[in-house]
Order: C-alpha cells, then sequence, then structure tokens
C-alpha cells in the first residue's frame, strides 16, 4: 500500500499551495477513479490485445480565469496488455501487468453552457510516470506461472488529453494517454509504449 500513501502526500502537498490571493476564484481539490483498457504500442510490438484494469488518485485544480484551470493530478494506474499465441500446439496467454503512480498536469478548457448545470470541457497536458511494478504472467492448460519483467524502465512519459463533464460537483470524463517513450531498459531497446484508454469520475470538494 506504499502507492497510495506516495498518492495521498502528493495531494497534500499540491493542496498547500492555495494562496489567498486566489480565493477570488474558486480552487477546487477532489478524488477520483477510473477503468482503464491498457494496451501496448510501438514499431517492435505485434498481436496483443487490451488489460482491463483501474486507477485510483486524486487532484487539484487551479482557475486561470473563468474558462481555463491548470489541475494537477496523482493516482496510481495499472497498465499493461494482453497476448496469446500458439506453443506446440498450446495456447498460451501472456499477461503484462504494469503499474506506475503517474502525474500528469492537465490544462482544462471550459465550454458553458447558457441556463445549464452541466459544464463540459476539453484538456490536454504532460504525465510523468513512476513505475511500481512490473510482472508478466503466463497461463496454458490451467497452470499459470509469473515473474518479474526484466529491463523495464522506471520512468515513462507521455501526453494525456480527452474530454469531460461536471455536474453538481462529480466529474465524468474519458481520456487517453499516448506513450511518447519506450519502457524497454535493455541495451538495444525495442520499441514498446503505453497505450491507456480511461473512462473515470470523480468528486470535487
Amino acid at each position: 500500500m506504499r502507492w497510495l500513501i506516495v498518492v495521498l502526500m502528493v495531494v497534500g502537498l499540491l493542496g498547500v499551495y492555495v494562496t489567498p490571493s486566489s480565493a477570488q476564484m474558486e480552487i477546487g481539490k477532489g478524488v477520483m477513479a477510473g477503468l482503464n483498457l491498457a494496451n501496448l504500442g510501438g514499431d517492435d510490438v505485434e498481436n496483443v490485445d487490451t488489460r482491463t484494469a483501474f486507477k485510483v488518485g486524486g487532484f487539484v485544480s487551479f482557475p486561470v480565469s473563468e474558462t481555463v484551470n491548470i489541475r494537477p493530478e496523482v493516482y496510481y494506474t495499472m497498465k499493461g496488455a494482453t497476448q496469446k499465441f500458439d506453443y506446440m500446439g498450446t495456447t498460451v496467454k501472456l499477461t503484462y501487468k504494469l503499474s506506475y503512480v503517474e502525474i500528469p498536469v492537465l490544462l482544462r478548457l471550459n465550454l458553458p453552457l447558457e441556463n445549464a448545470s452541466v459544464l463540459p470541457g476539453i484538456f490536454v497536458g504532460p504525465a510523468l510516470a513512476i513505475k511500481t511494478g512490473g510482472k508478466v504472467k503466463a497461463e496454458a492448460e490451467g497452470q499459470s506461472e509469473e515473474s518479474d519483467i526484466e529491463d523495464m524502465k522506471s520512468m515513462d512519459f507521455g501526453v494525456v488529453f480527452g474530454l469531460g463533464v461536471n455536474v453538481s460537483g462529480f466529474m465524468l470524463d474519458v481520456r487517453y494517454n499516448l506513450g511518447l517513450t519506450t519502457i524497454d531498459d535493455s541495451a538495444d531497446p525495442d520499441d514498446v509504449k503505453n497505450r491507456v484508454l480511461s473512462f473515470n469520475i470523480g468528486y470535487g470538494f
């Protein structure tokens, strides 16, 4: 549970930097959770399928104007992919289990609607991810074995973009996390990048 402690500490630290002068525009804080449809992409990735996983964390939202917010987030997120192949007449399934503490900084443009309690918006921003785990699980004929992934980078970098809506304190969004760097840390690294489509729900307070 060390990752959860890290998430809560970072969210708390972000909330400390609220100055009295910012009281003119409300600064938001909140929690969030989501469903990840994770995959791997890149020139050296073939025949992989989606892995369903989850994320959980929090955020702080700093208003720049009435329509623009800067929103740092920090959350624990699970990524990876699945893969099936035939080996000597036996179907083998591999599940790549990658996990990170991820810190995106999003620029959100709100798109207010007249006489509506719903506030839609679009957002984009960079994301830094710190590896907390990397394993591969092999399954065949009712047997399974799990081992650590060797030569996996300790940090990953990507860009997050998406759209969302705020309704009475609740926030819903759909976003795509596009990995920009390979996660392979071997001497001759393959081009393997994280790809994650996420559906998230949050609550601000």
